[in-house]
């Protein structure tokens, strides 16, 4: 019989494939694992203890040490600390991701903040989730100030969690951060001058359009799924009056809005 997986202390998850928690114990390792962690994150003021860095190394386990202290009275981190670890946080190839610190209250709960205000969380609701794990439930003034005036110069890569704006900024301007946003790929069509927008490049008057794809229909014929001479299944050959109505329809055909089109790279 397997044994019992026990989770660290206030374990929890954050997102899919992003969790938070307490200082692992050995006991907890089983657990970890069952998650299928790619990632540690220890914001801790010592190491990892050596279980840990044995547990990881049996198991591929990338882990990552930020020095942070005890909190005592003030929140033991800087905005370049939260930001510089939010980009490990949202990069995929981290994922699945456990986070903790000593306890996973206040210096977790506080970059769990940050990262909803990266995810365009109103205030007033990450506190909410914050106060969750404070026996008090109440918010210090500490850190509410901190994710309140939090800032970093984010550099968005291409690649991104679904949890964090669906995958893919939906704004030009995040409304509280600094975010730098990879550039559009522009496609060569488009490097041209072409446009692409519905799937076909267009260029020239609608006349020159019509030139062109009567052009291209006279020289090849249409491929028929499942076959590769342009025949259709079942039929050898078709009667010339048959492939003439065939050839005015597809020009017919192309010469309108198609309701699909293969996108073009």
């Amino acid at each position: 019989m397997a044994g019992k997986l026990y989770p660290p202390f206030r374990f929890q998850a954050v997102e899919a494939d992003l969790f938070r928690g307490g200082l692992p114990k050995p006991r907890n390792y089983r657990f970890l694992l069952r998650l299928n962690a790619r990632t540690i994150v220890s914001l801790t003021p010592q190491p990892p203890p050596s279980s840990m860095h044995q547990f990881a190394l049996r198991n591929n386990i990338q882990l990552v040490h930020i020095k942070v202290d005890k909190p005592k009275g003030s929140v033991p981190l800087t905005y370049a600390k939260v930001g510089t670890l939010l980009n490990t946080v949202i990069d995929p190839n981290n994922l699945p991701l456990f986070i903790h610190c000593l306890d996973g209250v206040i210096v977790t709960g506080v970059v769990i903040m940050c990262l909803r205000k990266l995810q365009c969380w109103s205030i007033p609701s990450a506190t909410i989730e914050y106060t969750r794990f404070i026996r008090e439930g109440v918010i210090g003034s500490d850190e509410a100030e901190f994710v309140d005036k939090f800032q970093y110069d984010f550099e968005i890569g291409r690649s991104l969690p679904k949890w964090l704006w669906n995958g893919h900024p939906t704004f030009r301007k995040h409304p509280s951060l600094r975010v730098r946003l990879p550039p559009p790929i522009i496609s060569s069509n488009e490097e041209s001058g072409t446009s692409t927008s519905t799937g076909i490049a267009k260029t020239g008057t609608g006349d020159d359009m019509r030139k062109r794809v009567n052009a291209e229909l006279s020289m090849e014929k249409p491929i028929i799924a499942g076959t590769n001479d342009g025949r259709v299944r079942g039929r050898n050959t078709l009667p010339d009056d048959e492939e003439g109505d065939m050839s005015r329809t597809l020009q017919a055909l192309a010469l309108e809005v198609p309701a699909y089109s293969p996108r073009l790279s």
